[in-house]
């Protein structure tokens, strides 16, 4: 029966994997560069993806 160790160590690792797979891409951030600024539907991507990324980190150092 897994513990509560093994079930928070299965969702870091998903969740990993899905920021890497959903992090914006060079071109993305690129275009962004070359506009000059964040439209709206950028700025909620970006958003979304790096409150992941700290959440991620804020579990990791609970972990550790």
């Amino acid at each position: 029966m897994p513990g509560p160790l093994s079930d928070t160590l299965r969702g870091l690792t998903e969740a990993a994997i899905a920021i890497e797979r959903d992090a914006p891409s060079a071109i993305q951030l690129e275009s962004i560069v070359a506009h000059g600024g964040f439209r709206p539907s950028e700025d909620e991507a970006i958003g979304f993806w790096f409150a992941r990324v700290l959440s991620v980190r804020v579990v990791r150092q609970k972990q550790s």
